[in-house]
């Protein structure tokens, strides 16, 4: 099988080495390159790609984004057009840790991905594997793994229960690209760590699917289950403390779009506006240039506020809507954590949601956009703003908006029921910036 190898870190010298051992030809890439037109060359005639890169230590969060998402996207597209069948990913059960470590954990366990770096960028290109696959463009397997070390160079008096050595990825990574089994679909998560008795993290799909078998238990009995530690309790959520006030200024950023002239409208008979866009704006209310994916304009842009308002959008550029609609909502939800801000509106499509579902949704649907460009880089951006909601108690009511319309304006087909005004969009994000409590989800 011809294989496409990316990544740097650990355990991707062992499972180099074991693919090679298996007479397979890889082809390794520690990094995907920053030109979607490079990639072509290097997927031409593979079978398989095995995506251990999507985070490489030593990058600013600028570039780790870049690579967990644009270039995790470019990567897919362009294995997709040539082909390739399977694609097994390096996933991470960091998703994981916030659950008490007395709980056994699945793969079904919801994530709540931490805001940290690596996590969350391994997280975002997890999301973008996930979609690639429901659009059958391969089959695709998340690995989610466990803290890599070698057995032989652990030196603490019990291992860690997320401990795995490289060597037994390796046989995971293996399996993964050569089963004959195929169950649920064209996706799947598999959890992949040492075989603990009573174990933290339930290796019992692996097994399953992939007749998944670790060698390395780090020199613990196989009769002795591992010590529950108070030392490694997971920390509390915070709760959010944003409490909404009479007058308060708020930020909009992509001011100059048809959205923000309304929501502008509804927002300043009753609070301080400091609108800001990639270009001048004409307006009474206090304005600045800003780009939203440079991160020091934001963060100067929020100094003082008391509510960011995200209404930046870019559809059709294969760069800048990763660049605006992803890395932008990080920027975004930097600011308003260094500034203490504790409310963040961000907008977005309903293209990001519940997939071909077409009737019944709510806002409890898992959001699942498709690959579609758009869609996709908004729905990592809501991503991030959630991972940031949940590991610092910001609050992030997202509003989700299909097309806008003037009731009085003839349409010419019928969308009615995914239709809103212009008028109702601008008081929703009023609404959304003055509400006094939301429930985090």
């Amino acid at each position: 099988m011809k294989i496409l190898v990316t990544g740097a870190e650990p355990p991707l010298p062992d499972i180099l080495a074991r693919l090679r051992a298996a007479q397979h030809d890889v082809r390794h890439v520690a990094e995907l390159p920053r030109s979607a037109a490079e990639l072509p060359a290097l997927v031409e005639g593979c079978q398989a790609v095995v995506h251990g890169g999507a985070y490489r230590p030593g990058l600013g969060d600028q570039e780790a984004l870049d690579l967990a998402g644009r270039r995790t996207n470019d990567l897919y597209l362009a294995a997709q057009a040539a082909g390739v069948e399977r694609v097994v990913y390096l996933s991470t059960l960091e998703l994981l840790r916030h659950y008490p470590e007395r709980y056994r954990l699945g793969e079904q366990w919801q994530t709540h991905p931490p805001a940290d770096l690596r996590p969350l960028c391994l997280y975002l290109g997890e999301l973008v594997t996930y979609e690639f696959a429901h659009a059958h463009a391969f089959d695709a397997t998340s690995l989610r793994l466990g803290t890599v070390i070698r057995e032989e160079d652990a030196t603490a008096p019990e291992p860690d229960p997320s401990w795995v050595d490289p060597r037994d990825v390796a046989q995971a990574v293996e399996a993964a690209l050569t089963s004959k089994r195929r169950r649920w679909g064209n996706y799947r998560v598999l959890h992949i760590a040492a075989d603990f008795p009573n174990p933290r993290f339930s290796i019992e799909l692996a097994r399953r699917f992939l007749d998944y078998e670790p060698q390395h238990r780090f020199g613990w009995p196989a009769d002795q289950p591992l010590p529950v530690r108070a030392d490694r309790a997971p920390t509390p959520w915070p709760q959010p403390t944003f409490q909404p006030k009479e007058r308060m200024k708020v930020l909009l950023l992509g001011a100059a779009g048809p959205v923000a002239a309304w929501a502008i409208r509804s927002l300043e008979p009753y609070h301080t506006l400091r609108l800001t866009d990639i270009k001048p704006m004409d307006t009474p209310h206090e304005s600045r240039v800003v780009d939203i994916t440079d991160p020091a304009q934001v963060e100067a842009a929020a100094e003082g506020m008391d509510v960011i308002v995200n209404l930046t959008v870019i559809r059709d550029d294969p760069v800048l809507a990763f660049d605006v609609n992803t890395r932008g909502a990080y920027n975004m939800m930097r600011a308003a954590l260094r500034h203490g801000i504790g409310r963040v509106v961000q907008t977005g499509p309903t293209l990001s949601f519940a997939h071909r579902h077409d009737f019944g949704i709510t806002e409890e649907f898992p959001l699942h956009s498709g690959n579609q460009l758009y869609a996709i880089s908004k729905y990592l951006g809501q991503e991030i703003c959630r991972a940031y909601a949940w590991q610092y108690g910001i609050e992030v009511p997202c509003l989700l908006y299909c097309t806008f319309h003037e009731p009085e304006e003839a349409i010419g087909f019928d969308w009615s029921g995914f239709i809103v005004s212009w008028r109702d969009s601008g008081e929703s994000i009023r609404r959304a910036v003055e509400v006094e409590r939301l429930p985090l989800s």
